[in-house]
């Protein structure tokens, strides 16, 4: 009895580790500039999203303007945690995202892309990713959205499409 006990105890706690790791997925592609004035493009994204990048943005020394250098594009989506993409390949299947099977949980998705006003050359791009429940949602954006756009001493790699 004491075993089965033990095993019990083992099994909820691997469980609950499990449960506790969100673990956000974030790419970036270019150089984000130093500063400088901007426009928010995007009328699809929800207001939070919009508000949250505006406020980064502002954090890292942009201003809102009429006439910017740059534009803001933003994008938003949400699937749930049980939906993933596999790459079918006959000699060896790719998770391009893994379900996370048995959960409730949303996978929150954020795109921001940043755009010279005067080229229409996009200078900065980042994706992000990160699983929640309904209730922390917004606790979980804020701080992901904050890493999407912090200056970085080096670019990632290009993405994979």
């Amino acid at each position: 009895m004491r075993t089965f006990s033990k095993i019990t105890a083992l099994v909820a706690i691997a469980g609950l580790a499990g449960c506790a790791t969100y673990e956000p997925i974030v790419t970036s592609q270019g150089a984000l500039p130093q500063g400088g004035t901007y426009r928010i493009l995007s009328q699809d994204a929800p207001p939070h999203v919009t508000n949250l990048v505006a406020e980064q943005l502002t954090t890292l020394g942009f201003e809102h303007s009429d006439r910017p250098a740059y534009l803001v594009q933003i994008g938003a989506s949400e699937r749930p945690a049980t939906v993933g993409a596999l790459v079918p390949d006959p000699k060896e299947p790719q998770w391009l995202r893994r379900p996370w099977l048995g959960s409730r949980q949303i996978v929150h998705g954020v795109t921001v892309s940043l755009t010279e006003s005067e080229s229409g050359r996009e200078i900065y791009r980042s994706a992000a990713a990160v699983r929640s429940g309904e209730a922390d949602a917004q606790e979980r954006l804020e701080p992901l959205i904050a890493t999407m756009l912090a200056p970085r001493t080096r670019q990632d790699p290009p993405a994979v499409r």
